[in-house]
């Protein structure tokens, strides 16, 4: 079964809209960068849309060597997405306790703002 939007994890969805970003920036369209890995167009569409089941390195490889990306600090980036995109969290396990996606979203978050509303300094 395909994973909803609303199901797929962070990195699911970084990982997708990275390499839409990339295409765009290579300035390809669905169609010649299917034309250009040998896929259908409906593959291109499904692993950047997430609707796919998640894309192999392999698959991501050949989409970053298509679209150009040389940048190896970010072609590795990238490819560590991939290889725990797939990843449950522990609060999977818990889906009845947390039925929406805030531990997700918490669990990928890499800053945090607080604010007391008594700290007259913030006003």
């Amino acid at each position: 079964m395909p994973d909803t939007p609303r199901s797929l994890s962070v990195r699911r969805r970084r990982l997708s809209e990275e390499l839409r970003a990339l295409r765009n920036d290579a300035g390809m369209t669905l169609e010649g960068a299917a034309a250009a890995t040998e896929w259908s167009v409906g593959k291109v569409s499904n692993i950047e849309t997430g609707v796919r089941l998640r894309p192999s390195v392999v698959e991501v490889r050949a989409l970053l060597d298509v679209y150009g990306l040389t940048d190896e600090h970010r072609r590795e980036a990238l490819i560590a997405i991939t290889r725990q995109a797939g990843k449950k969290g522990w609060w999977t396990k818990y889906s009845d306790v947390f039925p929406d996606e805030f531990p997700v979203l918490e669990s990928e978050a890499c800053l945090l703002y607080t604010s007391d509303a008594a700290d007259d300094s913030l006003r």
